[in-house]
């Protein structure tokens, strides 16, 4: 297989509910994160270029989407009361849609936005994205998926 890989980042702040009480995740806190991409292909050559498996140009679409959506924003779960005070407040919230903001259901998120900018750029055979999310230096989840045509 061929693959590439590409590093994107993004400053935001989050706080894990489903932490238990006293837990210092419990609390509003931020990271900066990075955000890993791979993309890999079985068979390079039937590419519209069979030199490359996508172009790293085309892929600062996602950096532009990380930036207009999370950059310094506030993360929550969608059951967090918080979304609304920081709302009222002009605050730029927004909602994990697959529960905590964690580093897992944020890699997961993140995967299907990936998938849309790789169709978009004709990458029309069986692809595998591996994101992988980083809120520190040595903590990081990830997820792998495989799509076909």
């Amino acid at each position: 297989m061929h693959s590439i890989t590409k590093n994107f980042k993004f400053e935001a702040a989050h706080r894990l509910l489903s932490m238990p009480e006293g837990h210092q995740c419990r609390n509003l806190h931020g990271h900066s994160y990075v955000v890993k991409v791979t993309i890999s292909v079985k068979n390079i050559s039937i590419l519209s270029n069979p030199n490359m498996v996508i172009d790293f140009g085309q892929l600062k679409e996602f950096q532009k989407w990380l930036d207009d959506n999370f950059d310094h924003a506030t993360i929550l779960s969608n059951n967090d009361p918080l979304f609304s005070i920081l709302k009222e407040t002009g605050n730029k919230v927004r909602i994990m849609p697959s529960g905590d903001p964690t580093a897992e259901n944020m890699a997961s998120f993140f995967c299907t936005a990936m998938e849309n900018i790789c169709r978009k750029n004709n990458l029309k055979q069986e692809f595998i994205l591996i994101i992988e999310v980083a809120e520190t230096v040595g903590n990081t989840a990830s997820f792998q998926m495989i799509f076909t045509e």
